[in-house]
């Protein structure tokens, strides 16, 4: 059973709110899509300070949010005023405390130095703000092709960021990571099921990863 919408069914198709998931040279990468006054947008965190809120790629498969018409109407309100927002949000490993204000759309700050999001854990954050716990975070395993991603994630990072930062997200290498995959496939899910552990995840999530590379 296929997960995403065919590769050939537009973002614009999307109602009101959905997850997107493409490929890159860093891995995968995963954000939103919404509406708004009859045009579909993409945001997401692409990396360290860089909220992007642009017109979905070519590339993008997606899936529609697993809420209802209304409750989705809502959040690609929320959706909208986080991208026209533009806070400064870091890239980490931690993402304790972050979370955005519903009205304006804002990271509530400051955070303590080295939180942060990946593009995975800022979906979670997001729908956080509305009270929907995605996940059982504490159910995902410790994996060793995780570290190495954080690893060359923390050699990019110092490019980016300050030396403070990145010594504390070297510090948090090894902490459980969700992946971009997982959190798009969870996202599919009905929300009448949140939150789901990793095995209810990890089938879902491979089959989103097949369906990308067949496209690849």
């Amino acid at each position: 059973m296929c997960i995403l919408e065919p590769h050939d069914r537009a973002c614009s198709d999307v109602k009101n709110a959905g997850l997107f998931i493409t490929a890159t040279p860093y891995g995968f990468h995963s954000g939103f899509l919404y509406t708004q006054n009859n045009a579909t947008r993409a945001v997401h965190l692409a990396f360290h300070y860089r909220l992007n809120d642009d017109i979905p790629g070519p590339s993008y498969r997606w899936v529609q949010i697993g809420l209802d018409e209304d409750n989705s109407l809502v959040l690609s309100g929320l959706l909208s005023r986080i991208g026209n927002a533009g806070s400064l949000i870091p890239y980490g490993f931690d993402a304790s405390g972050c979370c955005f204000d519903a009205h304006s759309g804002e990271l509530i700050s400051p955070l303590e130095i080295g939180k942060g999001l990946t593009c995975a854990t800022f979906i979670t954050s997001v729908l956080n703000t509305y009270g929907y716990n995605l996940l059982l975070i504490d159910s995902w395993p410790e994996r060793p092709d995780d570290v190495e991603w954080q690893r060359d994630i923390v050699l990019l990072l110092a490019k980016y960021a300050s030396a403070e930062h990145v010594k504390i997200v070297e510090g948090d290498i090894g902490k459980v990571r969700l992946r971009p995959h997982e959190a798009v496939a969870a996202g599919a899910v009905d929300g009448e099921n949140w939150p789901l552990s990793y095995e209810m995840v990890s089938s879902a999530a491979e089959q989103v990863v097949f369906e990308l590379i067949t496209d690849l």
